[in-house]
């Protein structure tokens, strides 16, 4: 027990002195100034987002700056760097503040089509008595402000470049905040909610309580001032908590836990993406052969026989990973012998590992396919980071080849003060996706006809992912445009006087084929995404019925791709 007691009055310092007293003025300016520096050496797309947004990089700092010598709370200044990032229309940058509270209204929304309409309901939390409502009920106001108003305001938080991906996140913002993402959440209090019955048509208000739980921002009084007073203030209240732990003892340890290790809610994409089973009723036409670790059937419809391969998300464990590769290995071969064409649904796919999403793509190809190659922040730590692996690799290994090219380019940018290296390939020594081949060195391709779906939720691994099929022409996509999540994100502890963790993307992904954007042809996906070859717009009626409608515009575009009849056979 002398052993627990003197190991926490050393964490209760630590806690303490991390966020026991609301900062001064020169202390906020500060940890503003650094989140700037962290983008000044770190943030790659930089001249991109000059071209793409016309941004004023030193205008945008000074308004940082100027706000956190303003803010009368800490909350002020976070809401401050939360303006500041918004400005680079960047879906993988992101910020996380210091606190565990949260708040909810009990029910889900999403947005479909140009509504905002009722997705789920707590019932443990709200009675069908308090809150009338059905699934597909279309939210018109939250404590009596418009929707679209709220959306708006919420939208600075979830800033993307991507109007629609920006729309959706909000959205599920309306109903559901955290203080590690929202500075100024909703208080836990009743307020009045306004919804349309899909039935009938009538608008109806009932009261709602916001549900809170978790720890606000601290805001206590400065001790700061001088370094005689902070220390007083430091081992006084060490002490109470030493005491607290000893009268109260597991209760403290809890406490204790949740300071050191609080539930970020840094995966709000869990949220809306990533979901074993598509968005869209697979319908009564659907056969399933294989449920995990993937969703694989055919469609038995118009006289053809389509398959269907569901690509839920590419952020996967190496076990996880295992199984999915074996599952593809088995069943394509079957798809490619009983069925006419393919449909690839990667909708709501949040992206995940690149190397992953080259191995995938190989299933899909007759021969080797240009890769999409990344331009890096050149850094010493960036150079660091990809030096250190070659130590312990096989200097005759493709893999050492690879990373040494790769610390080469980084190292001659960093000496010619360069602000990106050249495009490089992560997962290759020559810049090509192969085709899949099996132990056997046989290979496993799927060479039928392919659509891929695609939306404004299919996002980094999964905006790149489609580039290199569309670009090689081996697919044709359908649905909307994808998020235009371009690069890929270090996470960066922001050192000084904010406890602030800021995700910052440190590439920008480079696609083999240039394609028209708002300011002319660009090779890169950061804010353009992939465009579909075949579009289609959910409406808010989709909803009602499962997204039938988008499902046969599916199949009848997988069928036209076909050009030709051929004989239904049943599976052997």
């Amino acid at each position: 027990m002398k052993k627990l007691t003197s190991l926490c009055v050393a964490c209760g310092v630590l806690l303490i002195s991390a966020a026991g007293w609301a900062l001064s003025t020169a202390q906020r300016v500060a940890a503003a100034q650094e989140l700037v520096d962290a983008f000044t050496h770190r943030y790659a797309p930089l001249p991109w987002k000059i071209v793409r947004w016309k941004l004023d990089f030193p205008a945008t700092t000074r308004q940082l700056l100027d706000a956190a010598a303003r803010a009368r709370s800490d909350q002020e200044m976070y809401e401050a760097m939360t303006n500041f990032i918004a400005q680079f229309h960047d879906p993988h940058v992101s910020l996380q503040f210091p606190s565990t509270y949260s708040a909810s209204l009990g029910f889900t929304v999403d947005a479909i089509g140009d509504a905002v309409l009722i997705t789920d309901i707590d019932r443990d939390h709200l009675s069908e008595k308090n809150f009338p409502f059905a699934l597909g009920d279309q939210l018109m106001a939250i404590d009596s402000t418009p929707v679209e108003t709220l959306l708006q305001q919420l939208g600075r938080h979830e800033e993307t470049g991507n109007d629609r991906f920006t729309r959706q996140f909000a959205a599920r913002d309306l109903t559901d905040r955290s203080q590690s993402q929202f500075p100024f959440p909703p208080p836990a209090a009743l307020v009045p909610v306004t919804v349309r019955s899909a039935a009938t048509g009538q608008d109806s208000t009932v009261l709602v309580a916001w549900r809170s739980e978790g720890e606000l921002i601290s805001t206590f009084v400065d001790h700061s001032a001088d370094s005689a007073s902070a220390m007083t203030w430091l081992m006084s209240s060490s002490a109470k908590h030493v005491r607290a732990m000893q009268s109260s003892g597991d209760a403290w340890l809890r406490a204790m836990d949740r300071a050191l290790w609080p539930q970020w809610d840094t995966v709000a994409a869990q949220k809306l993406m990533g979901a074993s089973d598509p968005f869209f009723a697979l319908g009564e036409n659907f056969v399933e052969i294989r449920h995990r670790p993937l969703v694989i059937g055919i469609f038995v419809t118009r006289g053809h026989r389509i398959g269907f391969v569901r690509l839920p998300t590419w952020n996967v464990t190496d076990d996880v990973k295992k199984d999915l590769l074996a599952a593809l290995q088995f069943e394509i071969p079957y798809l490619q012998s009983h069925t006419d064409a393919l449909i690839i649904d990667q909708t709501h796919n949040p992206g995940g590992s690149l190397c992953l999403g080259e191995t995938v793509a190989g299933f899909f190809l007759e021969q080797p396919i240009p890769a999409v190659r990344f331009q890096f922040k050149p850094t010493r730590l960036v150079l660091d980071n990809y030096a250190q692996p070659l130590i312990a690799m096989d200097p005759h290994s493709a893999v050492y080849q690879q990373q040494s090219a790769l610390v080469a380019a980084v190292r001659t940018a960093l000496k010619n003060g360069d602000a990106l290296t050249p495009p490089l390939p992560m997962c290759s020594t020559d810049g090509l996706v192969p085709p899949f081949f099996d132990k056997d060195k046989s290979p496993v391709v799927y060479s039928k006809p392919k659509l891929l779906l695609i939306d404004a939720l299919s996002c980094s691994t999964a905006d790149m992912f489609p580039a290199l099929l569309q670009d090689a022409g081996v697919v044709k996509t359908f649905g909307e445009a994808t998020s235009g999540c371009g690069g890929s994100v270090e996470e960066w502890n922001l050192s000084g006087y904010s406890d602030v963790t800021a995700h910052i993307t440190a590439s920008l992904m480079v696609r083999p084929r240039a394609v028209p954007s708002a300011v002319g042809d660009t090779h890169y996906l950061e804010n353009i995404g992939v465009t579909p070859d075949i579009p289609f717009t959910i409406l808010a009626s989709d909803y009602v019925d499962a997204y039938a409608r988008y499902r046969e515009a599916a199949l009848d575009a997988a069928v036209g791709m076909i050009g030709r009849q051929s004989s239904v056979a049943g599976r052997q």
